[in-house]
């Protein structure tokens, strides 16, 4: 994450992103980026009527992501 925030604070990135972390590695990334000033504006899970693996728990990407969207909003 640390990464993500010194491409966005160098302007070599217009925000930062994350694809295809879980519920639970979503919730902390997004926590570690806010900690630096940085906020995740986007998440990008691989998804397919096939594979639907954002879905599969109840505490899904979906919501988790609905959730801090709530809170910089």
């Amino acid at each position: 994450m640390m990464a993500l925030d010194h491409l966005v604070r160098q302007g070599k990135a217009l925000y930062a992103g994350i694809s295809n972390y879980p519920a639970g590695k979503t919730a902390e990334a997004v926590r570690i980026l806010k900690e630096f000033g940085t906020p995740c504006l986007i998440h990008q899970p691989r998804y397919s009527m096939l594979d639907r693996w954002v879905e599969a728990t109840d505490e899904s990407v979906h919501k988790i992501c609905c959730r801090y969207s709530k809170k910089t909003g």
